[in-house]
Protein backbone atom coordinates (compact mmCIF):
# COMPACT_ATOMS: atom_id res chain seq x y z
CA UNK A 1 0.00 0.00 0.00
CA UNK A 2 3.08 2.44 0.64
CA UNK A 3 4.37 1.69 -2.68
CA UNK A 4 1.52 3.14 -4.21
CA UNK A 5 1.67 6.04 -2.13
CA UNK A 6 4.75 6.76 -3.34
CA UNK A 7 3.98 5.86 -6.75
CA UNK A 8 1.36 8.91 -6.78
CA UNK A 9 3.54 11.48 -4.89
CA UNK A 10 6.15 10.83 -7.72
CA UNK A 11 2.90 11.20 -10.49
CA UNK A 12 1.55 14.31 -8.08
CA UNK A 13 5.00 16.43 -8.17
CA UNK A 14 5.94 15.80 -11.86
CA UNK A 15 2.81 17.42 -12.92
CA UNK A 16 -0.56 15.12 -12.84
CA UNK A 17 -3.57 16.59 -13.51
CA UNK A 18 -6.18 15.05 -10.83
CA UNK A 19 -8.93 17.75 -12.00
CA UNK A 20 -10.86 15.25 -13.75
CA UNK A 21 -11.41 13.01 -11.39
CA UNK A 22 -12.91 15.59 -8.44
CA UNK A 23 -16.53 15.68 -9.30
CA UNK A 24 -17.56 17.24 -6.02
CA UNK A 25 -15.99 20.23 -3.55
CA UNK A 26 -18.07 20.64 -0.10
CA UNK A 27 -17.03 22.51 3.19
CA UNK A 28 -16.15 20.34 5.31
CA UNK A 29 -19.58 21.44 7.54
CA UNK A 30 -21.38 19.98 4.63
CA UNK A 31 -19.94 16.44 5.43
CA UNK A 32 -23.22 14.34 5.35
CA UNK A 33 -24.34 15.55 1.91
CA UNK A 34 -20.89 14.44 0.76
CA UNK A 35 -21.01 11.28 1.99
CA UNK A 36 -24.85 10.81 0.76
CA UNK A 37 -22.66 11.83 -2.77
CA UNK A 38 -20.07 9.79 -2.65
CA UNK A 39 -22.17 6.57 -1.69
CA UNK A 40 -24.90 7.50 -4.56
CA UNK A 41 -22.59 5.79 -6.59
CA UNK A 42 -22.72 8.69 -9.31
CA UNK A 43 -19.57 10.60 -8.58
CA UNK A 44 -15.73 10.29 -8.83
CA UNK A 45 -13.76 11.93 -5.94
CA UNK A 46 -15.97 14.14 -3.40
CA UNK A 47 -13.73 16.42 -1.67
CA UNK A 48 -14.53 17.90 1.98
CA UNK A 49 -12.51 21.30 1.89
CA UNK A 50 -10.94 22.18 5.47
CA UNK A 51 -9.87 25.55 4.43
CA UNK A 52 -11.06 28.60 6.51
CA UNK A 53 -12.86 30.20 3.75
CA UNK A 54 -14.73 27.25 2.99
CA UNK A 55 -17.45 27.64 5.26
CA UNK A 56 -20.67 28.31 4.14
CA UNK A 57 -19.76 27.90 0.42
CA UNK A 58 -22.40 25.99 -1.39
CA UNK A 59 -21.32 22.82 -3.06
CA UNK A 60 -19.69 22.87 -6.26
CA UNK A 61 -19.55 19.66 -9.27
CA UNK A 62 -17.44 18.90 -12.07
CA UNK A 63 -19.70 16.35 -13.23
CA UNK A 64 -20.79 16.22 -16.77
CA UNK A 65 -24.66 15.63 -17.47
Amino acid sequence: MYETWYNMSVLLEKGLDLSPVITDRFPYQEFDAAFETAASGRTGKVILDWSEDAGGTAPTTNRSA
